[in-house]
């Protein structure tokens, strides 16, 4: 636990830490997003065409 609130009180005494920080995690969490998007209509793709080929 002790790291955690060192790193949180380390992110508040530098601002342009904190703003990398919320940048990277941004950019992460729209990359997951289009993981999972990606892999959602990759998945209905190969169901139509398992359809069409039958």
């Amino acid at each position: 636990m002790s790291v955690f609130t060192s790193s949180i009180s380390s992110l508040i005494a530098d601002p342009s830490a904190l703003r990398d920080t919320a940048v990277i995690t941004g950019i992460s969490t729209l990359t997951l997003i289009g993981i999972l998007y990606g892999i959602r209509e990759l998945g209905r793709e190969i169901r139509q065409f398992r359809k069409v080929k039958a």
